[in-house]
């Protein structure tokens, strides 16, 4: 669905899109349905696209999400603080108040959308593989879990804590053991290398401070954990290989440039 024809058709798509991966969810779950899945993501193009969408949804839930609980966060924090708070006129705190209550609308909302299409990936990466691994889609799905690993990993994630999370659909242990769980799904040298061009987002340390909540704060068995510890390792290594060549290559003659990146692309695909 991405079409209404209604003026507010880039939202209203959302919603709809809900209510069908209820729908695929359900026929997930009955093993002649499931089979005819599977099969039809070994057809090529359609199920590609299909992945592609589902991945732009899930780019733009998640951000708009996270970047909502970031300002809830803030302005609770500022109504915390009674001293900060009262310094501003009653103005500024109306219209803190208002904008406040608009995020906090939008982030329940895009965070109960959010969790389908995130579950989607989950179960499906469970029994399909091969698409997910495509070179138009696996660096795109590297960047996607690495982004948002770091956002729940990473040293600024006290800045998605809210009070009530439950209030805005808000459960970060969830959304953490999915993401750890797809990359468990999806491992391999592919995945581990697109991982590796991912020079925004992708680090050992946001792989370490993950496992370090996942042991904490999960029940995934060790195997797993070990599973993610070691397509980390094997993506950090990359990473520090491909630096290295950069450093042998520093110097080469530009007839030579064009042969050596090439060969990188070929090695990489």
């Amino acid at each position: 669905m991405e079409q209404t024809g209604a003026s507010s058709e880039f939202y209203d798509k959302f919603t709809i899109r809900y209510h069908i991966s209820i729908i695929l969810k359900s026929m997930w779950e009955q093993s002649t349905h499931k089979i005819a899945i599977i099969n039809e993501s070994k057809s090529g193009k359609q199920f590609v696209k299909f992945i592609n969408m589902l991945m732009n949804d899930t780019t733009f839930l998640l951000d708009e999400s996270m970047d909502a609980l970031k300002r809830i966060h803030e302005v609770q924090q500022e109504m915390e603080d009674s001293k900060k708070w009262s310094e501003q006129s009653q103005e500024q705190q109306q219209t803190r108040m208002r904008n406040l209550n608009q995020d906090e609308r939008q982030c329940r909302s895009y965070l109960t959308l959010a969790r389908e299409t995130v579950d989607m990936f989950h179960y499906l990466t469970q029994d399909i593989k091969e698409p997910f691994l495509r070179p138009e889609l696996v660096d795109r799905l590297a960047a996607m879990l690495n982004f948002n690993l770091k956002q729940l990993s990473g040293s600024k994630c006290k800045n998605l804590k809210v009070r009530n999370p439950e209030k805005y659909n808000w459960d970060p242990k969830w959304l953490l053991s999915h993401l750890v769980d797809i990359y468990v799904h999806l491992d391999s040298d592919t995945l581990a290398a697109a991982l590796a061009n991912d020079q925004r987002s992708f680090s050992m340390e946001t792989f370490q401070g993950a496992i370090m909540r996942i042991q904490k704060n999960l029940s995934m068995s060790p195997s797993d954990v070990e599973k993610f510890k070691a397509l980390g390792v094997k993506a950090q290594k990359i990473t520090l290989d491909n630096m290295k060549k950069d450093e042998d290559y520093e110097d080469a003659p530009e007839d030579f440039i064009g042969k050596l990146l090439l060969k990188r692309q070929v090695h990489l695909s």
